[in-house]
């Protein structure tokens, strides 16, 4: 059975908040319920949406403000928006749709007609390329804009590139829908650690199978990257079934008949930051933070390895070249 699309519903009081929430749940959606405009902007950042419900008249920031705001972040952008509203003015809706949101829906209306286009939206977006389809992180083309427009900017950054340990085995044994299950949770958990901070720069994205790259200030990243590791720890034993979370390791056999042994999955993060890589381009910097992400795997579950001395890119290039002009005939 596929997973019911997760509605995000910011109304303006408890009462319209439940109204609408029981015709959505009712017509097979999950529903999110926000406390107002940051709210709802909080928890879009932090959980996986499948598209935002709001009401323009919205505690702390109003629904227009809402819709900005989401399609200013890199991680929300790409999130549908409806506004359902009572204010129903050409003006109004003009100024909804100007803001950002997909569609306008003016009070009262047709239930059956809400729901048509709800669903019309969440099957649009859910196609679109440029968002992993099953994570609902961007994907590796936004992930390489990002990181362009992160690396020329004046704001320092550190990139942390993650990885699953043991990933393939873990699906061998266990089959790909409790894999599926994992890099779900390892998004969510990604989402609510990395984006809770609004600050730029700030990024999660999913490049594809178990690679995920995240972007923090760098004075975060050693606390996003424990955070990550100990929230992770925590819940990794939930990923086995209760006869398999005590073992120190897994058996399973392969294509040509071998006992093959592994260990449990684990979490390993690579970081790189912008004092120690210059001028990069962006796949010189993913091929950097491969080589950093590669240290980290050593550990034999979960680890964390930073750059923090050899120098990436054009300077480090200028220096070799001195190096090798300095040596003896």
């Amino acid at each position: 059975m596929p997973k019911p699309a997760r509605v995000l519903l910011a109304e303006a009081d408890s009462i319209s908040t439940q109204l609408l929430s029981f015709s959505l749940e009712r017509e097979g959606f999950e529903v999110v319920k926000a406390r107002g405009g940051l709210d709802a902007l909080r928890l879009a950042r932090e959980q996986q949406v499948d598209i935002v419900v709001s009401e323009v008249l919205l505690e702390n920031i109003d629904g227009l403000e809402l819709c900005r705001r989401l399609r200013s972040g890199w991680n929300t952008q790409r999130i549908p928006i409806m506004l359902v509203t009572s204010l129903g003015s050409s003006e109004e809706r003009i100024a909804g749709l100007t803001a950002g949101a997909d569609d306008y829906l003016v009070k009262p209306y047709d239930a059956r007609e809400l729901m048509i286009r709800l669903n019309h939206l969440v099957d649009t977006y859910s196609s679109c390329y440029q968002v992993n389809p099953l994570t609902r992180l961007p994907g590796s083309q936004v992930i390489q804009d990002y990181v362009d427009k992160t690396c020329q900017g004046s704001n320092p950054w550190a990139l942390l590139q993650i990885d699953i340990n043991h990933f393939s085995a873990y699906n061998k044994i266990f089959g790909y829908d409790e894999g599926d299950t994992v890099l779900k949770s390892v998004a969510d958990l990604l989402r609510l650690v990395v984006l809770r901070d609004d600050r730029e720069p700030v990024f999660v994205g999913h490049e594809g199978r178990d690679d995920f790259t995240a972007i923090v200030r760098p004075e975060r990243a050693d606390e996003v990257c424990n955070d990550i590791l100990s929230r992770f720890e925590k819940q990794s034993a939930n990923f086995y079934p209760a006869e398999h979370r005590e073992a120190s390791h897994q058996i399973w056999i392969d294509r040509q008949g071998n006992a093959r042994v592994e260990q449990p999955i684990g979490l390993s993060i690579g970081v790189v930051t912008d004092g120690l890589c210059d001028s990069l381009s962006y796949l010189e910097l993913k091929e950097a933070a491969e080589s950093v992400l590669n240290r980290a795997k050593m550990e034999r579950q979960s680890g964390v390895f930073t750059n923090r001395r050899h120098l990436v890119g054009k300077l480090a290039q200028m220096r070799r070249g001195n190096q090798s002009s300095q040596l003896p005939a």
